[in-house]
Order: structure tokens, then C-alpha cells, then sequence
């Protein structure tokens, strides 16, 4: 089974890069597969405004950790995450796991001018024009809320869907282009990750879930205030891989976990415990408890959050440490 931790910053009064990149460094240092980094604008608790810029940032900081930015679609332009993903998948040399999340909340949407009812909708085109822009020389899209390139006439005006951009010498590049119709997006830098960074969707709902299914993409489950529903949340996801023809073996079964360790070093505060799915206990008994959640539900991911209420950034490092030392060893078996 895989480790990965989640990083977050500290608050918004004192946010603490500093400690974010110690714990990235001790997390690679100390053999995680990944570490990972929400998207959260307006929280007060725990801010998250620019996932990628951060895994920009760890990208020089680590050396082989993979690298997790679970970016909220639906707010920003599909064009200018494509273009930034690909920067931090080669400013990595090629450790970028690219993470879809469809779930802002009604604050965030607000704020970018976007509503609910689209949100969606939105994710999936994003994310349709995002893989097509790393994979595609040239290509032209027309979805219901984007349309690339804005005038393009490579597709009717009645047609949706993408195109991609026919080879037919001699072949002119796009600066070369001037004057030329301008039908089809040529979008630069490509990946470095052939032929694109591995893609995940945050799976907050069926709707999510059945896209990630439906396009062969590996499900990240967050945290649940009723953990005993994953195990069928699971089932719902293999059963829709299943239907659509894809391999279980395609795809990492990802789930993020709040995590408190009582080794005698970590000090466990009774406020984190009652966090929602905590999974709280020795390290042998956070052991059976993995081991025992990856038999019900397929498990390939583990990403471990030790951020948790009244849990200090030192006492988070500590348990890093701890788990990396005590409970990973006997995950990986």
C-alpha cells in the first residue's frame, strides 16, 4: 500500500511556509509516496488558496516524493492550471499527481462568480480540455461554458465536443502563425510525464465518483464524518469501473485519513480524536485499522492528515516521523 501525508499551512493569521517545507522535506526523507495539497479559499483554519504554486515550491525542496495538487476546477481557467500543472510536473521532473476537486463551497463559488448548480459541469470540461491541452499538439474545444479557441471555426456552431488539430504539411508553427486562422489552442509547456501526470478525482459525491469511473481516473474519498460508509462508497466506485470496461489494476484507490498516534512521544490531544474518521490508537492498532479498511474497500492510498485541532505543528511532525517509523514499514509488507 501507498503513504502519502496532506500538507496544510498553518492559519491564515500565522501561516507557516516555513514548517510546511520542513514537513515536506521530512516526509521525503523519511519514505512517503506522497505528499498532497488541498484547495481552500476564505478558511480561516486552515487556507489552501494555491495548491500548485506550493507544489512548485516543494518541487525544490524534495527529491523523489511525488507530488499531490488537488485543484478546484470549476473556479479558474481550465487553460492557465494546464499551463501551471505542467510547469510543476517539470520543475519535479515529472513527480506531479494531478487532482481534480469539484467541491467548492457556496463562499468559494461566490467569490469567483460561479454557482452551484454548474459547478459540476464546469469540472468536467476542465478537466477535458486540461488532458487534451498536455496531450494534443493543437486542438479546438466547444463545451457550455468554454469555447477554445473563443472564435474558432474548426468545430459548427452547433457542434460540442473537442477536435483535434489536423497534421497536414508543411506544418507552421503557432508563433509562426500570424495572419493565420486562429482555429485550433496550441497550449505550451507540455508535462514531463508522458503522456500526461496521473490523474485523481476528489470523490465528494456520485457525480464525482461516476466521472472518475467513467474516464479511468483513481477516486480520492476525503474525509467522512460517518466512516463505516466507505466501505460502500467503494463498492459503488468498482462497480462503475467495472461497467464502463476498466481495470481495477489502472487506477489507486485513494483515501485521506486524520491521524493520531498514542506512542508515548506524540502528544494526543482528546479534541483531534474526535475529529470525524479519525483513525486514533497505538501504531499497531493504526496498523489492523488500515489493513482492515484496504480488505473492505481496495485500498492503494493512504494519505495521512496529522494537522488536526489542538495538535501543534512540532507535535505533527512528530507523528510523521512516528508513522513513517512504526506503521508504514508494516503497511508496505
Amino acid at each position: 500500500m501507498r503513504t502519502g501525508i496532506l500538507l496544510t499551512c498553518g492559519t491564515a493569521a500565522t501561516p507557516d511556509l516555513d514548517a510546511l517545507m520542513a514537513r515536506g522535506r521530512a516526509a521525503d526523507g523519511a519514505g512517503y509516496t506522497s505528499l498532497w495539497l488541498g484547495e481552500r479559499h476564505g478558511d480561516h483554519e486552515r487556507p489552501a488558496p494555491v495548491p500548485l504554486v506550493v507544489a512548485g515550491a516543494l518541487a525544490a525542496e524534495t527529491e523523489d516524493i511525488l507530488l499531490g495538487a488537488m485543484v478546484k476546477l470549476a473556479l479558474e481557467h481550465p487553460i492557465k492550471i494546464a499551463e501551471d500543472a505542467a510547469v510543476v510536473d517539470l520543475l519535479s521532473r515529472g513527480r506531479l499527481l494531478f487532482g481534480a476537486d469539484a467541491g467548492a463551497d457556496e463562499r468559494e463559488l461566490a467569490v469567483y462568480g460561479r454557482s452551484r448548480h454548474e459547478q459540476h459541469a464546469r469540472c468536467i470540461e476542465a478537466l477535458d480540455i486540461i488532458v487534451r491541452s498536455w496531450t494534443c499538439d493543437g486542438h479546438a474545444y466547444r463545451g457550455r461554458h468554454h469555447t477554445l479557441p473563443a472564435q474558432t471555426r474548426a468545430l459548427p456552431s452547433d457542434a460540442m465536443g473537442c477536435r483535434v488539430e489536423p497534421y497536414a504539411p508543411p506544418y507552421i508553427d503557432p508563433w509562426q502563425r500570424s495572419g493565420l486562422p486562429f482555429d485550433y489552442l496550441a497550449v505550451t509547456p507540455k508535462p514531463a510525464r508522458l503522456p500526461h501526470p496521473p490523474v485523481f478525482v476528489v470523490a465528494h459525491d456520485s457525480a464525482s465518483m461516476a466521472l472518475a469511473a467513467a474516464r479511468g481516473w483513481s477516486p480520492i474519498f476525503p474525509p467522512c464524518s460517518t466512516p463505516e460508509d466507505l466501505p460502500a462508497r467503494a463498492d459503488a466506485y468498482w462497480r462503475a469501473l467495472e461497467a464502463v470496461g476498466r481495470s481495477r489494476t489502472d487506477v489507486v484507490l485513494t483515501v485521506i485519513c486524520p491521524v493520531v498516534l498514542y506512542d508515548g512521544t506524540t502528544d494526543a490531544s482528546a479534541e483531534a480524536a474526535r475529529t470525524p474518521g479519525v483513525l486514533a490508537g497505538t501504531p499497531l492498532e493504526v496498523v489492523d485499522r488500515i489493513k482492515r479498511l484496504q480488505h473492505l474497500t481496495g485500498l492503494g492510498q493512504i494519505v495521512c492528515d496529522f494537522d488536526l485541532p489542538g495538535i501543534t505543528a512540532d507535535a505533527a511532525l512528530r507523528a510523521l516521523e512516528s508513522f513513517a517509523a512504526d506503521v508504514r514499514p508494516r503497511l508496505e509488507m
